[in-house]
């Protein structure tokens, strides 16, 4: 009964993490070439959530029949799913040091080549500055480099409203001298203090790294519970076998 839950539980994971606009947006953002990837994941760890809820209602029938051939079954397909979970893991944490580096370079294309051409884009661009409070992939500067305002005179020296600390241009600050999010809001070596000040990156980073630790602990509980099921149904089975030999023999 547990694994069925378990399984439906994973179930669920998988399905808000493959239509969730709010993850969906801060993956492009880091990994823009590897959504696809990420949809891939979120479909195998549906099939995994789906073949834990059969299994786990294969492994009470069997009990309930005491049918050796069905725990039997249940062992091993619940044996490949925990090593299907573990060599994820595994893969996930062999990569860690890669994924920071692409983090940052993808939402710096973004900003410095992408923006301005295609609204997808521009969406999640805006969407990961306003929700995370930052400007830029390294800082606010990013965007005097940027193909968006090199390429119209009227934003030269401007940032997107999403940098703004109030996500608006025609709001002013108090002591700001100006509006944000208008030309002269990013010069060499100044930046209006309505902006945000801290870059994406760095922020991106925290964000998966944060809920990479809620999918590792979630798939070591959901190991500890696969564990605890191969432990019963192996001692099912070797009892039902006693049994049977005992039967037998008198």
């Amino acid at each position: 009964m547990l694994l069925q839950v378990a399984g439906m539980l994973l179930l669920g994971l998988a399905v808000y993490m493959r239509i969730d606009p709010q993850t969906n947006h801060y993956v492009k953002a880091g990994y823009a070439t590897e959504v696809n990837t990420f949809h891939i994941i979120c479909y195998i760890l549906m099939a995994s959530g789906g073949v834990m809820t059969f299994v786990g209602f294969l492994g009470c029938c069997g009990a309930f029949q005491e049918s050796r051939c069905m725990l039997g079954t249940f062992f091993v397909m619940l044996f490949l799913v925990l090593a299907t979970d573990i060599s994820g893991c595994v893969w996930a944490y062999m990569q860690r040091d890669q994924a920071k580096k692409s983090v940052t370079q993808t939402f710096r294309n973004f900003v410095v080549t992408e923006y301005g051409k295609d609204s997808l884009t521009d969406e999640t661009v805006d969407f990961v500055q306003s929700s995370l409070h930052c400007c830029g992939a390294e800082g606010p500067e990013d965007w005097r480099l940027s193909s968006w305002t090199q390429s119209d005179l009227t934003h030269l020296g401007d940032v997107p409203s999403s940098c703004c600390i109030n996500n608006s241009k025609v709001s002013r600050f108090m002591g700001s001298g100006g509006l944000c999010g208008i030309a002269g809001s990013v010069l060499p070596g100044q930046t209006h203090p309505g902006v945000w000040h801290k870059g994406c990156g760095p922020m991106l980073i925290a964000k998966f790294q944060e809920n990479m630790l809620i999918l590792i602990s979630a798939q070591f509980g959901l190991a500890i519970i696969q564990l605890l099921g191969l432990c019963f149904s192996f001692s099912l089975c070797c009892g039902m076998r006693r049994q049977s030999y005992g039967g037998y023999k008198s």
